[in-house]
């Protein structure tokens, strides 16, 4: 049951995480300014994901 637990867990925290690069990679130059990321740092975050660099419908405004 705890491994159960622990997959769920880790699909969880990996959905997260992808949604929150998607949310970033949205983001405009402003908006990374005002969080205090450069869009560098944003985009290095957002190619950490694999399947994000591949889908190029998911770009910064």
């Amino acid at each position: 049951m705890a491994a159960v637990r622990a997959l769920a867990n880790a699909v969880a925290r990996r959905r997260r995480v992808r949604r929150t690069r998607i949310d970033l990679a949205g983001l405009t130059a402003d908006q990374l300014r005002d969080i205090g990321l450069t869009q560098r740092q944003a985009d290095v975050e957002v190619r950490r994901s694999l399947f994000l660099a591949i889908d190029r419908t998911v770009s910064p405004k």
